[in-house]
């Protein structure tokens, strides 16, 4: 891309975790010279994909792609290959483990009268040191370990965590225009471009995971501490999830497996419902803040522990009147 320079990217495929070094200044040529590099342009693998191996998020056009930093780990996908994110099956399946362990851990507080065990498990709690008060890299270096060197700070950190996440919701919302008929796909692009727009003008909404946000908008306290907000049909936690990923290097990493889940879901319904609008418009104006709200705001995303995450078809439908500029 002309007045881009060229970056270093670290490629590999997901059956392999051995990486090896490309230098690109568009996604386009990174395509290409990954499958050079791991061999598959030798092959007919048809179109390949590219995501990132930190948590899968798929890297779908060139401004996305300018935006990456330099030595991302990408993995390159072929036609029917999918990748959720290096330790996330594996996180996410110690997590669950964790959940039932807890469970039977309760029922032995529930018939321990002398607070024996009690005491046991506040010993062991208070050995993991709590270190949220830190801030800085600087105090706390180990809090840092695997954060990229350009942040200095945990807010910057967590701000570019939730900034992540909502490039993902961008990037599906762009992959999903093959979906959309020829004759609409213009004006999708016009509304891709728009709920674009609104998503810089917001910053990405970076301040969900920013503790020095203003209370009205984050999701933490102003410790840092996020509390689970329950699966997407119910008011709240029955199990009273509490995590504080500022406080140590450990809740940080267990913080990657908390959903910003949709509760009317962004493949199921929001997206479909979008193309939906489009394809019924009959020259009527789609009402693109609507369907802003539900793909990227607090106005449909809910913070869940992997526990309450819901992953079953959820039966809310998206508001057919407000699909119109009135």
């Amino acid at each position: 891309m002309e007045g881009e320079s060229p970056r270093m990217f670290r490629v590999r495929i997901p059956s392999d975790a051995q990486r090896f070094g490309v230098v690109a200044v568009s996604l386009c040529q990174l395509v290409t010279k990954a499958a050079i590099k791991l061999k598959l342009a030798e092959r007919s693998v048809g179109p390949l994909r590219v995501c990132l191996e930190e948590d899968g998020t798929e890297v779908v056009d060139e401004e996305y792609f300018s935006v990456l930093d330099r030595n991302t780990c990408l993995v390159i996908l072929k036609r029917n290959e999918r990748w959720t994110g290096v330790g996330v099956h594996a996180v996410s399946h110690a997590m669950v483990h964790f959940e039932r362990c807890t469970r039977d851990v309760l029922e032995i507080f529930r018939k321990d009268p002398n607070g024996k065990y009690r005491n046991i498990l506040k010993n062991f709690l208070n050995s993991i040191e709590d270190c949220s008060e830190r801030e800085s890299r600087q105090d706390d270096p180990k809090w840092f370990e695997g954060v990229d060197n350009r942040f200095k700070h945990k807010r910057e950190e967590m701000r570019y965590r939730c900034k992540t996440r909502m490039r993902g919701y961008l990037s599906d919302a762009v992959a999903y225009k093959k979906k959309v008929p020829l004759e609409h796909q213009k004006r999708y692009e016009e509304l891709l471009q728009l709920l674009r727009n609104e998503l810089k003008t917001e910053c990405f909404n970076e301040d969900y995971f920013d503790r020095s946000a203003a209370v009205v908008v984050r999701l933490c306290d102003n410790n840092g501490q996020f509390s689970c907000q329950g699966a997407y049909n119910k008011q709240d936690c029955q199990y009273q999830h509490k995590i504080n990923p500022y406080a140590n290097w450990e809740s940080r990493i267990q913080f990657s497996v908390w959903n910003l889940d949709h509760r009317i879901e962004k493949s199921r319904e929001v997206l479909p419902s979008l193309k939906t609008a489009l394809e019924k418009s009959n020259g009527r104006q789609i009402n693109w803040r609507y369907f802003y709200g539900l793909l990227f705001t607090r106005e449909n995303l809910k913070l869940v522990d992997i526990v309450c995450h819901d992953k079953t078809c959820h039966k809310l439908k998206c508001k057919k009147l407000k699909f119109y500029m009135q």
